[in-house]
């Protein structure tokens, strides 16, 4: 992998001298100054970015659903808005 050993900083100058690019480009960088992040995880991030954004068939309710009806399959029970004790 060609980022081992760089820093976010070292990644991103390698591609653009724009500064104000470089600072939308840092604003991935957890909050920290980009000298200091290595630059395998940004890159991961961007990589995923690319591939496009999974989610389920349906929709996050779905997966709800389905875990509710597994839940109830297997002879459980959801509560909402009930008080446990211990």
């Amino acid at each position: 992998l060609f980022v081992l050993g760089k820093t976010y900083e070292d990644l991103v100058a390698s591609f653009t001298d724009n500064r104000e690019l470089r600072k939308i480009l840092y604003a991935m960088n957890g909050g920290l100054p980009p000298s200091q992040v290595s630059a395998l995880i940004p890159a991961l991030m961007f990589r995923h970015y690319l591939d496009g954004a999974w989610y389920p068939r349906g929709g996050s309710g779905a997966l709800r659903d389905a875990l509710v009806q597994r839940i109830e399959e297997n002879g459980g029970e959801l509560l909402n808005h009930v008080r446990v004790g211990h």
